[in-house]
């Protein structure tokens, strides 16, 4: 049996993996039919077989052209319509490619639920100023259920189930919805961590492995004081590998220049797409104590 479960947050209040497993479970409504129905259209395509309506279906997700300069201006508008025309190849390629984890044969179904869940991401930039106000914004995510027959627990037999889940912003225009962001974040704040390679084989690394790595110092007044715990970063990274910007998600006050200062040292095996070099960002943590030794007295 196969399951798909497509469900969705407001931005800023989810993250991807809002029904993973390992997350609290969300509480959820039914959802909306306009986007109920756009997604039947393309479950369904690629149910089919049909390549070219699967294409289609999800074309119907792209803003209109014409809205980037009428919420935006001219010249603000054709600068963020050509980041969008990028990141909305991006979804239509991860998009099919996920759904042609399920196989044809079997029996599927769609359950589309509205959810609201729990956010492990910083939050996203607010909208560039507008000439008209910009719809709120919804995250659902794609939950993918494959049941692999039982097995015993405590001699009771249990469903053994493999599960994955993805998800993306969309945006009700004007009863349509429309993609509006990869991930947890709006198209005029793209988090781009570690995305495919569009070119490249499912599963095939495209750059990203750390080739230097820099312990941070453990801060003297820190240590004095007994501060210990993580610090996460998210993490851009330059075409040659180098890093460029370092931002903090959480961690102690008195421990995230430190933890910045070492991460921008590092330096990590350029990030590949279609066989160019791409900038990109990943995320990192550093735990305190660190494993460079305290200074000597």
């Amino acid at each position: 049996m196969y399951r798909i479960l497509a469900a969705c947050g407001l931005l800023g209040l989810t993250s991807v993996l809002c029904c993973a497993q390992q997350w609290p479970e969300p509480n959820c409504t039914k959802p909306v039919k306009p986007f109920e129905k756009q997604y039947d259209n393309v479950f369904h395509a690629y149910k089919k077989g049909d390549e070219q309506a699967l294409k289609k279906a999800l074309d119907e997700f792209s803003i209109p052209a014409d809205w980037f300069a009428a919420h935006f201006g001219a010249e603000k508008g054709a600068e963020l319509q050509k980041d969008y025309v990028e990141q909305f190849a991006y979804f239509e390629f991860t998009e099919s490619r996920k759904l042609h984890w399920i196989d044809k044969a079997d029996e599927s179904k769609i359950e589309l639920q509205v959810c609201s869940g729990h956010s492990a991401k910083p939050p996203a930039k607010p909208a560039p100023a507008s000439l008209a106000p910009i719809p709120d914004a919804q995250m659902f995510a794609t939950r993918y259920t494959k049941e692999n027959g039982t097995f015993s627990l405590f001699g009771k037999p249990e469903i053994q189930a493999h599960a994955t889940s993805w998800g993306n912003l969309y945006a009700n225009l004007d009863g349509e919805y429309r993609f509006f962001g990869i991930g947890g974040y709006p198209f005029w704040d793209p988090a781009r961590i570690r995305l495919s390679d569009m070119c490249g084989k499912e599963g095939e690394s495209n750059g990203g492995d750390l080739v230097k790595r820099v312990e941070p110092e453990y801060p003297e007044e820190a240590r004095l004081a007994g501060k210990q715990g993580s610090v996460r970063m998210r993490v851009s990274i330059d075409k040659d590998g180098s890093v460029t910007d370092i931002e903090a998600i959480d961690g102690d006050p008195a421990l995230i220049p430190a933890a910045k200062a070492a991460v921008m040292k590092w330096r990590y095996k350029p990030f590949v797409n279609c066989g160019k070099p791409v900038e990109m960002r990943t995320l990192e943590t550093l735990k305190f104590p660190s494993a460079s030794p305290p200074a000597n007295k």
